[in-house]
């Protein structure tokens, strides 16, 4: 689910539903809430901005497990880092509420967060 990040502006503060896509289950209506927001640091700092991405919760994902649940999680990626939330187990509405933060430099910024 890739994000532009050119539709956000740094300083502001963005929150929304998304609708995930999934290859397996394409008519699956499953949706992601999350609140973007870029923000700057100090000059001094070898990276002067972050890029932080809150999770917050998950509904109507597809069951992935025999017992009509999923154990899911997030990844996040950012110029080529990879950061994880927690897996909340046995569930399709799962609640993750979890802050991922990337440090940046604003001038060389990625405009894409998958």
């Amino acid at each position: 689910m890739p994000i532009n990040l050119l539709d956000y502006n740094v300083g502001d503060f963005y929150e929304e539903w998304k609708q995930i896509s999934c290859p397996t289950f394409p008519e699956s209506q499953a949706e992601i809430q999350y609140q973007i927001a870029i923000r700057n640091k100090p000059k001094e700092k070898e990276k002067d901005a972050a890029l932080r991405v809150r999770v917050i919760e998950a509904k109507n994902l597809p069951a992935m497990d025999w017992g009509g649940t999923s154990d899911p999680y997030i990844v996040a990626t950012f110029e080529g880092n990879n950061k994880r939330t927690a897996t909340v187990f046995k569930t399709l509405a799962p609640v993750w509420n979890e802050l991922i933060s990337f440090p940046t430099k604003a001038d060389e910024m990625d405009n894409l967060l998958t």
